[in-house]
């Protein structure tokens, strides 16, 4: 298993490395939302 963020290089690793599963991170946008609801509760 290979857990990366959303860079392509690793997407690619793992299409042509078919044994390898790959699994993204949401941290990054994960961190957006928690930004969001502190900034603006209502919207959020």
């Amino acid at each position: 298993m290979l857990q990366s963020d959303g860079y392509e290089a690793y997407a690619a690793y793992a299409r042509a490395h078919p044994q390898v599963e790959w699994a993204g991170c949401w941290a990054h946008a994960r961190r957006r939302f928690f930004e969001a609801a502190a900034e603006r509760p209502q919207t959020a």
